[in-house]
């Protein structure tokens, strides 16, 4: 179950995160040979894979318009550890198949999303 901008979608999802830990330009090998390291901050980047019932392709049609909007980010809402973290992200990809019609319904699966943070969940000191 995840947030976009507010509105709930509860569709059963695998969800990976990927923490980027950003540094500086400064950081690299030292002349004696040790490497420096100066972290800026760490992003949460999301990668979901949906699998959406039959009974919510309407759900998942606001969802898709919803999420492929041209705007400059969204805020999200995700699982983190035991809680939930809010995330200001760029959706990069959203891709899915359609599969068939059935009763007048377009069903789609194989759907996916890529999110990257626009703006750090933690900082360096």
């Amino acid at each position: 179950m995840i947030w976009v901008d507010g509105t709930k979608y509860d569709f059963p999802c695998d969800i990976t995160r990927t923490a980027r830990i950003v540094s500086s330009d400064v950081s690299g090998m030292l002349m004696n040979r040790t490497e420096y390291n100066d972290t800026l901050a760490t992003y949460y980047d999301y990668t979901l894979k949906f699998a959406i019932p039959i009974n919510r392709m309407n759900l998942y049609a606001a969802f898709f318009e919803q999420v492929t909007a041209a705007v400059d980010s969204h805020t999200f809402t995700f699982p983190y550890n035991q809680s939930k973290i809010d995330i200001v992200g760029k959706v990069e990809s959203v891709s899915d198949v359609f599969y068939r019609e059935v009763g007048g319904v377009n069903i789609w699966r194989s759907v996916q999303m890529t999110v990257k943070a626009l703006e750090p969940s933690k900082k360096g000191a």
